[in-house]
């Protein structure tokens, strides 16, 4: 069984006869990279057949020109060549698909040749969310079992990666284990991964309204349970401008594109701790809106320091829950960061460690500001005379 510590073997032009160079890497293509580069393409196309003139586009098959693919070839000087046959899914020499492109003539005058296209195909069309393209390398290409992910986890990131409108577009070209490939494309969506202590794959993102269905909460803090709780704020983190270079260009090694981060910043947290800015390199990213979405959701999570929770359970340990998990949790005591009694307050697991021998397990929790519904105390604040509607105000 494929571990993530192993290293996804890509193709080299030398698995093929007549190559240009064979060491060269046939890259995995993800996303829409068709928007051609500051040197004409974004990434090089690699000679497989000096004599054939056949070039390799992608080590996999892509989107095809019929499904709306503008696959567009460059020479070194960043002119544009047109008189080749594009072949999104050919199985050059029985070494399996690829995509490919074939000249009538020798070209070698003009290399590096490089090209803008659309990559990796999935059952419903390009490939854009960032977890479903985690899942289609992890699954299709590098082995990994369905079971080895733990699909709850999976299965939310991804909805949600939808909700926010989060598009990843990027090219895999260097050998290196799979966990290296999930922590960079991750990390350019504020996304972690870890296993599980069934030794699962889990997923999970920063984001702002980070809600759950009622499904997806795996546990719930009672009051009872809660007696002793210490409230922190992670202050060391504080961010509240966040600068970000995007657009990355793999055949001039560069990014196009440098934002300054000033319209996301939070100008009150600045007055309050100062400008704190975090830089940020975004190689996967491509369009200015999900950027701009990246640094809001930053300044959110750490503009003013998270709440974090720690507290103590006794009794039977909770061998349930997992970080990463969410749960409601209840205190008669305790108020949100909005001066709100804490009541079925959704957070979110960040660690635990049970002690087996005291059967108590020692909480982090991160208050997410969200709650299932406000509630009001019967304390005789409120009437019950229909003003307020107790427990299912929106």
């Amino acid at each position: 069984m494929k571990s993530l510590q192993d290293i996804y073997s890509l193709k080299r032009a030398g698995d093929y006869l007549y190559p240009r160079r064979p060491a060269d890497i046939l890259p995995v293509v993800y996303g829409d990279l068709s928007r051609q580069g500051e040197g004409g393409g974004l990434w090089r196309a690699v000679c497989i057949d000096t004599q054939r003139h056949v070039y390799a586009l992608a080590g996999t098959p892509i989107l095809s020109r019929e499904a709306g693919n503008p696959v567009r070839l460059f020479d070194s000087l960043g002119e544009e060549l047109f008189d080749f046959s594009f072949d999104p899914a050919h199985d050059y020499q029985g070494q399996g698909l690829i995509a490919t492109a074939t000249f009538d003539q020798d070209l070698r005058a003009r290399e590096p040749l490089s090209l803008a296209a659309k990559g990796r195909v999935g059952s419903d069309g390009l490939l854009l969310n960032p977890v479903a393209i985690l899942k289609d390398f992890l699954l299709e290409l590098a082995g990994l079992e369905p079971d080895q992910l733990e699909g709850g986890s999976w299965a939310r990131a991804q909805r949600q990666a939808q909700e926010w409108g989060y598009q990843a577009a990027g090219i895999i070209c260097e050998q290196q284990p799979l966990g290296d490939t999930l922590s960079q494309i991750l990390g350019c969506f504020l996304g972690s991964w870890w296993l599980d202590a069934k030794g699962r794959l889990r997923v999970g993102l920063e984001g702002i309204g980070l809600r759950c269905l009622e499904s997806e909460v795996a546990h719930s803090f009672a009051a009872v349970d809660t007696l002793e709780v210490q409230v922190s704020a992670d202050l060391q983190n504080i961010c509240n401008r966040v600068a970000s270079q995007y657009a990355y260009n793999w055949f001039l090694e560069d990014y196009e594109i440098f934002d300054e981060g000033d319209v996301t910043k939070d100008l009150l947290s600045q007055v309050l701790y100062d400008q704190q800015t975090r830089h940020l390199n975004l190689p996967w990213l491509r369009a200015p809106q999900v950027v701009r979405r990246i640094q809001e959701v930053a300044i959110k999570r750490f503009s003013g320091g998270a709440r974090l929770l720690s507290l103590e359970v006794p009794g039977r340990p909770t061998l349930h829950l997992e970080k990463g998990d969410h749960a409601w949790f209840t205190s008669s005591w305790l108020r949100d960061a909005s001066g709100r009694t804490m009541i079925d307050q959704l957070v979110r697991v960040l660690s635990l460690q049970t002690n087996l021998e005291s059967f108590a397990t020692r909480f982090t929790l991160e208050d997410t500001g969200y709650r299932r519904f406000p509630a009001w105390l019967a304390d005789g604040s409120h009437l019950a005379n229909g003003s307020v509607l107790a427990g299912a105000e929106p």
